[in-house]
């Protein structure tokens, strides 16, 4: 189970009566308040084709507005996310982001983030951008804008930080048989950045970027701003080949 608590603020180019966003089928909302607002719904229906699991939050506005500030309260009850298996809640881990999608979310917008996260049971949680505790609470502050908000908790992190000529690596994975493998992926990232910086134009030199090893088994990788979410792989030392070929697809995403 997650709760949040959240205020999403959104400025619109042209003014608008009606927002909408793609939440959760199975987040049940708990409040929501806003100015102006005439009244909200949400709507069985969802036509981005990576949030399976979204349903519509439909705002309606008594008059058409450009600056949109709402608070809203919700609780998402689910141990399984999705036939894809990218995200999920669990006891052993979790993984959420848009394809969940566990958030007021819009799709193709990027976002920028300030987080409090509470957790109990002493789960250990990390993400991308800047990570620091306070007063038990873990704050998390986005670097750069992106494409969705993404958390990752489990009982056990484990986070190297590597200088790999061309780039810092802050690699983080959730279990400590996955040790080599992150080496790997560390040493296979060092060598795709050199190769690609030497065809293209080359991203800013000693490139800061994050790596996260999901702990599942299926749901593939996927890319976001400055970071890379690679699927870890059993009996990987027979799958090189792919493993390099699908590591070189997410980092190509950096420049695309």
């Amino acid at each position: 189970m997650i709760s949040a608590k959240l205020k999403v603020k959104m400025k619109r180019k042209a003014a608008s009566s009606i927002v909408n966003f793609i939440i959760n089928k199975k987040l049940n909302v708990t409040s929501l308040s806003c100015s102006n607002l005439n009244s909200y719904k949400i709507l069985s229906k969802n036509k981005f084709p990576f949030c399976e699991e979204g349903n519509t939050l439909n705002l309606n506005f008594l008059k058409p507005i450009t600056n949109i500030s709402f608070d809203i309260e919700y609780i998402l009850n689910t141990s399984k996310i999705g036939t894809w298996g990218v995200n999920k809640i669990t006891y052993q881990y979790t993984e959420l982001g848009l394809y969940t999608p566990w958030y007021p979310y819009i799709p193709n917008k990027n976002v920028v983030y300030n987080l409090e996260i509470l957790t109990k049971n002493n789960y250990q949680v990390t993400s991308i951008g800047q990570m620091k505790m306070k007063n038990g609470k873990i704050l998390l502050k986005s670097n750069h804008s992106q494409k969705s908000i993404l958390l990752f908790s489990a009982k056990k992190l484990f986070t190297e930080k590597l200088d790999q000529g061309s780039a810092n690596i802050k690699i983080s994975y959730f279990s400590k048989s996955h040790k080599d493998f992150a080496k790997l992926i560390s040493r296979y990232s060092n060598n795709i950045l050199e190769y690609f910086n030497s065809i293209l134009p080359p991203l800013v030199s000693k490139k800061n970027f994050d790596i996260i090893i999901a702990n599942r088994d299926k749901g593939g990788s996927y890319a976001r701003n400055n970071s890379i979410i690679i699927q870890y792989v059993d009996d990987y030392e027979s799958k090189k080949s792919k493993l390099f070929k699908s590591l070189a697809h997410e980092i190509a995403h950096l420049w695309w």
